[in-house]
């Protein structure tokens, strides 16, 4: 039988950090489920007669997980696909339940990325009028007042320099404005949305949730009837390098 094997892989900067995360794959004897290794990630393939679903996860950000996921249509039928309707569980070590992560839908993700970037440029912004208002320059005259000496001060605003910081910010701004909406347009596009599979059509993509520390995490990928259930175990590695790849694609047929 042949099975259709398509894997994205975005490996983010790992800034010199003490320690990463690795999540592995936890397969049960009995599950419809296998393991393959892609530029070293761990990819856990889950088939059910209509559907296919594969994914690796990994830390991005903080306080975030991405979790690249693959849909393929094994049916006769067209299937619409919601990745917001992924459900990701963790076990709670200090309440002992699971509890849910959210997952973002790729629109509010992308305006919470913006909204952080607008926040950003106002910072610049108010610095910069903070910066253009105290650029008052002190005089002292030295004169005589009914034979005595005495020193007189005037203090007066500079409009030139203040006109500079302001115009600086403004540049600033500019540039932060256009190298945002290069690196927006990029992470879009890797991330999935809502999308009508066709027989035989896949899509692959990236879904960013909320990030808690755990020992494990349970992952729900409902496509169609289908809930295909993934299951990983977290291992913090100590590290003090930087790293970073490329991003690659790669996708192939394979079979006995």
């Amino acid at each position: 039988m042949k099975r259709l094997i398509a894997v994205i892989l975005i490996l983010p900067m790992l800034a010199g950090c003490a320690s990463v995360v690795r999540f592995h794959p936890v397969i049960e004897p009995d599950s419809k489920s296998e393991t393959l290794l892609a530029n070293g990630n761990e990819v856990v393939f889950s088939y059910e007669d209509s559907t296919t679903v594969a994914l690796f996860m990994q830390t991005h950000n903080v306080n975030e997980l991405l979790l690249h996921v693959f849909y393929l249509n094994n049916s006769n039928s067209r299937i619409d696909v919601y990745p917001e309707d992924i459900v990701v569980e963790y076990f709670d070590d200090y309440i002992l339940k699971k509890d849910s992560l959210y997952v973002y839908p790729s629109d509010i993700y992308m305006q919470r990325i913006r909204n952080a970037q607008n926040m950003q440029n106002v910072a610049v912004a108010l610095n910069a009028a903070a910066a253009a208002m105290n650029t008052s320059q002190t005089t002292t005259t030295t004169g005589s007042v009914g034979g005595s000496n005495v020193n007189l001060q005037s203090t007066t605003n500079d409009p030139t320099r203040g006109y500079l910081i302001m115009n600086q910010a403004s540049n600033q701004i500019d540039s932060n404005n256009i190298q945002n909406a290069t690196v927006n347009i990029s992470f879009e596009s890797s991330l999935l949305k809502r999308n009508t599979l066709f027989p035989g059509m896949f899509m692959e993509g990236n879904v960013i949730t909320t990030y808690r520390t755990s020992d494990y995490y349970d992952i729900y990928v409902p496509i169609k009837d289908d809930i295909h259930h993934f299951r990983f175990n977290a291992e913090v590695v100590e590290t003090q390098s930087q790293s970073s790849a490329p991003n690659s694609t790669w996708a192939e047929e394979w079979g006995e």
